[in-house]
């Protein structure tokens, strides 16, 4: 389900739709502080109760949001919950990448233009304010799919819908550490960018180097390093 709301052209639903919606409001950092009221999200979204009520309920599930005091607020991961997902990506993403560059070259030609698209998605338009919270949540959304796109690539659907949450618990911290220059989502670019050339010149070795590499800089951005 939240794999379907992360890629749009996937959306299958009423309920799915509005999941969509709520994930790109939370990157984008317009639920903090706020009390979600199921009824002002209707009038939002232009639904009907039942699958602005299954999309809550998802978030919840998904550890998005919390009750408190009776009411849905967006659930903040600590510095502890961090950790524990970083370590688990650690795992995860470097075999992929390095999967990936073991293959044959039609196949890792065809892996590299994938991530090539999504990196190129992660650019600043020339007229664009990198400190608007709508260019930053689109890139926090469009750097979610670059990483789940390793796993869609290498076919493990059993660990990418985990991905997918683990992600977006990540960006609800993330995307309040980019700066507003846009200095930051270039240098995340060009770490994209190195895992990419990894994997188009079939370099197993440096493929998994450079991811870990980038996740190495992203628990730094998060403050997880000492």
């Amino acid at each position: 389900m939240i794999l379907e709301a992360i890629d749009e052209a996937a959306v299958s639903s009423p309920s799915t739709s509005v999941l969509a919606q709520l994930i790109r409001k939370l990157l984008h950092g317009q639920l903090d502080g706020e009390k979600i009221a199921e009824r002002s999200l209707e009038k939002e979204f232009g639904g009907s109760r039942t699958p602005v009520r299954e999309a809550l309920q998802l978030c919840e599930g998904f550890g998005f949001f919390e009750r408190r005091r009776g009411s849905l607020q967006v659930k903040t991961p600590t510095l502890n919950e961090l950790e524990e997902i970083m370590e688990l990506r650690t795992l995860v993403e470097p075999p992929f990448a390095e999967r990936l560059a073991s293959r044959g070259k039609v196949e890792s030609a065809e892996a590299t233009r994938h991530l090539q698209r999504l990196n190129d998605q992660l650019g600043i338009g020339e007229t664009e304010d990198p400190s608007s919270s709508e260019v930053k949540g689109r890139f926090v959304f469009a750097d979610i799919q670059f990483h789940l796109c390793f796993a869609k690539l290498v076919g493990v659907s059993v660990v990418d819908q985990i991905l997918g949450q683990l992600l977006t618990k990540t960006s609800l911290v993330f995307s309040r550490t980019l700066d507003d220059k846009g200095e930051i989502m270039g240098r995340i670019r060009k770490e994209h960018q190195a895992i990419i050339d990894a994997i188009s010149s079939q370099n197993p070795e440096e493929a998994k180097r450079a991811v870990l590499n980038h996740l190495e800089e992203t628990k730094d951005r998060l403050g997880l390093t000492a």
